[in-house]
């Protein structure tokens, strides 16, 4: 990822190439060795301070090196840099998806974590109704039991009511054809 947000400056930057240049011109100045006189001794790898045998490659290759035109230090491939331009157009647009994204995602989470608390509190609630219901259910017990008692005893009470009731009715339907007669 650091590739490719640092691809901007590997695109053909004029400045890099100006500093390309520079730092070529650098090293070849880097690669003479002078006496305490002043005078050259010899040319040395500025990297590894090797001797150089052939001085004339080192400062030819040196100097096409430090050249925009011919270094490959410099030049820039069209075909890659269109490649790389796209490459970094795309990391650049799902950058920005994921970041606008990022709030949603954060969001989700918040009730993801909401909902698994509410699912426990249901899950509580559920519970303690339950128990709730249970002793309500034993507590009821003993007065369905005694209600279901009163209203048998009720019964019994209006059955012998009603048989009271038809001997009144038969008594005094035979009280009035006695005294008719």
């Amino acid at each position: 990822l650091e590739r490719l947000a640092d691809m901007d400056d590997l695109a053909g930057d004029t400045g890099k190439t100006e500093v390309i240049s520079k730092v070529m011109k650098r090293l070849i100045r880097m690669a003479k060795v002078y006496d305490d006189s002043g005078d050259l001794l010899e040319f040395r790898c500025p990297c590894c301070t090797t001797p150089l045998e052939d001085v004339e490659t080192f400062q030819r290759t040196m100097r096409e090196l430090a050249d925009p035109e011919t270094s490959p230090l410099i030049k820039v491939d069209p075909e890659k840099l269109r490649r790389d331009r796209a490459t970094k157009a795309n990391y650049d647009r799902w950058r920005k998806t994921i970041s606008q994204c990022m709030a949603d995602v954060s969001e989700h989470q918040r009730r993801i974590i909401e909902v698994k608390a509410l699912r426990e509190t249901v899950s509580e609630l559920e519970y303690a109704l339950d128990i709730s219901n249970q002793e309500l259910v034993r507590d009821l017990q003993p007065k369905k039991t005694e209600a279901q008692t009163r209203v048998n005893e009720l019964r019994q009470l209006t059955d012998v009511i009603q048989r009271w009731v038809e001997y009144a009715h038969r008594i005094t339907s035979k009280k009035t054809r006695i005294s008719q007669k």
